[in-house]
């Protein structure tokens, strides 16, 4: 009944299952591992996530184990060659790496039951790049857990959304046919893989595929707010310049703690500021072909993220009379200004 792997594929499995386990019931911290004629699959569950991967590999019988997570994770980490075997004798997994030879006690009992899609599910598609840029809205979820709907990703047909009640970022989708908010984690490790995803959904549990991994978990469930309203306030000034010089100029000036960053306009460039009484001020230009008249005045965090997340060599910001919006070829943003923002400079 032996199982041949190759260790690097084995130890890279183990990393994508491993996050299931982040919030293992107790006594639960455990992997479930089956062997198939070409493959060794590999299921974890905890209570809000269960992750599924399979590994190429080449096996004389199948069977099935259940087995302590850390421990199996910790030894294959360790081993120093470049295969691995795996059996079962009387119950126990034997692993041998080289010299490395390790007996690991089967579990008793039945594994965490795996969260599943029940039902005729919905069905829909996130190319690989929209599920990247979906992923990279996260930084516009709210860390509040007061509030848990805006701690999630609201993905609708035709756009993906992220706010915390300050800011929200948005990208387009293509394939995407449903509406359901999925948790921020959740998202992040369905674009890590960089494949094509396809989902199903049964109302309350979504499964995301990849080519050889799923993750299936809960959305989060009530009612998004509507958020088109705000990225279609009256646009008071326009300004466009080269991406990379302003997000750098923010950068920057968002060093000193606390502080906000001024938007102030001057021909043919705008200066990019922030200061402080106690710790001293940072400035810096940034050329345009509009300007502003007014001072625009913002959150350095918030307006360091937004730049950060844009992509392309231009970025368009939009004025309206209590925000700025920032468009770039995948994303767009809404960013609130400082209250007392918007004076003549």
């Amino acid at each position: 009944m032996q199982l041949d792997v190759e260790l690097s594929s084995l130890n890279a499995a183990l990393r994508r299952v491993r996050p299931a386990l982040r919030d293992a019931a107790d006594g639960q911290h455990v992997l479930r591992l089956g062997a198939a004629p070409h493959e060794l699959r590999l299921l974890a569950t905890g209570r809000t996530l269960t992750i599924s991967t399979t590994v190429e590999a080449s096996a004389e019988d199948s069977w099935q184990i259940t087995v302590p997570a850390r421990l199996l994770t910790d030894i294959a980490f360790k081993g120093l060659d470049a295969r691995a075997s795996l059996s079962v004798r009387r119950g126990d997994l034997y692993f041998t790496c080289g010299g490395l030879t390790a007996e690991l006690r089967g579990q008793p009992g039945l594994p965490p039951a795996a969260i599943q899609v029940s039902g005729n599910a919905e069905v829909a598609t996130l190319t690989a790049d929209e599920c990247r840029r979906a992923a990279a809205i996260t930084f516009a979820c709210s860390t509040n857990a007061a509030r848990p709907l805006l701690t999630g990703v609201h993905l609708h047909p035709g756009v993906a959304e992220a706010t915390d009640s300050y800011r929200i970022a948005r990208t387009a989708l293509s394939g995407w046919t449903f509406d359901a908010v999925l948790p921020a984690d959740l998202l992040a490790l369905a674009a890590h893989v960089n494949e094509q995803i396809r989902a199903a959904f049964d109302g309350r549990v979504i499964r995301l595929s990849g080519a050889c991994t799923t993750w299936t978990g809960p959305v989060l469930l009530g009612p998004f707010p509507p958020l088109d309203r705000y990225l279609r306030e009256p646009v008071r000034e326009r300004l466009t310049c080269d991406r990379s010089a302003l997000a750098h100029a923010v950068s920057v000036a968002a060093a000193i703690p606390g502080a906000f960053v001024d938007l102030v306009g001057a021909v043919d460039r705008i200066l990019i500021r922030s200061e402080s009484p106690q710790m001293g001020a940072i400035r810096s230009d940034v050329t345009t072909a509009s300007t502003l008249n007014t001072t625009r005045s913002f959150t350095a965090a918030y307006l360091s993220d937004a730049l950060s997340a844009a992509v392309g060599d231009e970025v368009t910001i939009e004025f309206t009379d209590r925000a700025a919006i920032i468009r770039c070829a995948a994303f767009e943003q809404f960013v609130l200004l400082r209250a007392d923002s918007g004076t003549a400079p």
